[in-house]
Formats: C-alpha cells, sequence, structure tokens
C-alpha cells in the first residue's frame, strides 16, 4: 500500500512540475564542495554536467574533502 501511495505522489508530482519546459538554461553557480573523500570526484562531473547541459558561467570554486574513515 505505502508504494502505491508513494507511485502516486511521485507521479502527481511530476505531471505537475513543468520547471523542464525552459526554452534556455538557467545561469550558473558558484559552487564550492565539501564532501567525503570517497566522493571527491563528484564536483568534476557536477562541471562536466553543467558544460553538456549548455549552462554559462558555472564555476567550479574548490573542493574540501573530509578524508576516509574507519570503524573502531
Amino acid at each position: 500500500m505505502n508504494l502505491k501511495l508513494f507511485s502516486l505522489v511521485a507521479l502527481i508530482h511530476c505531471a505537475a512540475f513543468d520547471g523542464f519546459a525552459e526554452d534556455s538554461p538557467p545561469a550558473g553557480i558558484r559552487m564550492f564542495t565539501c564532501a567525503h573523500s570517497f566522493h571527491a570526484f563528484v564536483y568534476r562531473q557536477v562541471a562536466e554536467a553543467a558544460l553538456d547541459a549548455g549552462i554559462k558561467g558555472h564555476v567550479s570554486a574548490g573542493i574540501s574533502s573530509i578524508g576516509g574513515s574507519r570503524v573502531i
């Protein structure tokens, strides 16, 4: 029952959202990424995705990696 309700809500949300119908891409942003070291590669992928989407002005300001963790 919960899965059916979730699916219905997701379908209604997607049908009501028309944010992707814009003629031009949004303006770029200046983005600084702070993430776990296992996700350090993601900020480069965001920059590539912005470039591929035609977003002008996206700036990758840098990254701060938190470092690997270990179980004690």
